[in-house]
């Protein structure tokens, strides 16, 4: 499955666009988040001006101002699985983040089953270049 990024958002538009963020509250992540420094340069490379961001560096947080209404967000299809109760998850119409993530491990050495995993693990997310 292959979702870069989703827009987070309590709207009951369909399809959902940069431009049609540019005028409401974005709630977004620290700069140094990854798919933060995604969304900056899609705005960017589009000309579209963020008039009205709150930086927030918590999900968590993130998650509950949106269900208090304060504004929407675009967040990694992980961060909202599953959609929080009083939230919609809209996909952000022609725009590909293309997010990279990784595997972290114990530096040191694992039971053989738990090697056997990451192993199958590191093997299925390259093949599925997520």
């Amino acid at each position: 499955m292959h979702n870069d990024c989703i827009i987070f958002s309590t709207s009951k538009k369909e399809k959902i666009t940069l431009n049609d963020l540019s005028n409401t509250n974005l709630l977004l992540a620290e700069s140094y988040c990854s798919y933060r420094n995604e969304i900056n340069k899609h705005f960017s490379s589009s000309g579209i001006p963020l008039k009205s961001m709150i930086q927030i560096n918590d999900g968590r947080t993130i998650i509950q101002f949106v269900q208090a209404g304060i504004g929407c967000s675009i967040l990694p299809v992980a961060a909202i699985e599953p959609v929080p109760d009083r939230t919609v998850r809209r996909n952000l119409a022609n725009t590909d983040f293309g997010l990279i993530i990784g595997i972290i491990r114990r530096n040191d050495q694992l039971d053989q089953s738990s090697e056997r995993f990451y192993n199958e693990l590191f093997c299925e997310l390259k093949a599925s270049r997520i």
